[in-house]
């Protein structure tokens, strides 16, 4: 695990997470080529179960900028709890990554919508919806929400929505 930190090519928490789920060899490769089978199934499943990973190694290195250890945001109720810390994560990911993303806090789900800008670093539906599921269990008591990605009938095809469902599923 220490030679991984110190190649700077693992140092983005995207990279950390695909090392933990493919391995260290093989991830650069699967970077690569991620691009050419953005709709293969395993490819998704594998993007989903990084982002769930990657929502650890991200957590850590924003640790300080957050303020999710203070005690307001760890004693708030967790639908609350949930609500705040997913526009924490749109706020860093709309200024880390250059894309127009918004949340909507609905009655039955939370509502984000993505939008990738040319000549920004492109944000991927699948990881991302994984990255947020894994925050709302975390932030939910070890509870599994329900995730589901939406493509269709969007202006752009780079686009994308994720519904995260409030109530959670082993409840």
């Amino acid at each position: 695990m220490d030679e991984i930190i110190q190649n700077p090519f693992h140092l983005d928490y995207e990279t950390l997470s695909l090392v933990d789920i493919v391995g260290q060899d093989e991830a650069a490769e699967y970077k690569t080529g991620l691009v050419q089978q953005t709709e293969d199934l395993l490819v998704r499943g594998i993007l989903h179960r990084a982002g769930r990973a990657g929502f650890y190694h991200w957590k850590n290195q924003q640790r300080e900028l957050l303020d999710w250890d203070e005690p307001t945001f760890r004693f708030s109720p967790v639908k609350k709890k949930i609500g705040l810390g997913l526009d924490s994560i749109c706020k860093t990911l709309r200024v880390e990554k250059r894309v127009i993303i918004t949340i909507q806090s609905l009655k039955s789900h939370w509502l984000i919508e993505v939008h990738n800008q040319q000549g920004s670093s492109t944000l991927q539906g699948d990881y991302l919806a994984g990255f947020v599921q894994e925050f709302c269990s975390w932030a939910g008591l070890g509870k599994f929400y329900r995730v589901v990605l939406e493509r269709e009938n969007l202006t752009s095809p780079g686009d994308f929505r994720i519904k995260i469902f409030k109530d959670p599923l082993d409840d």
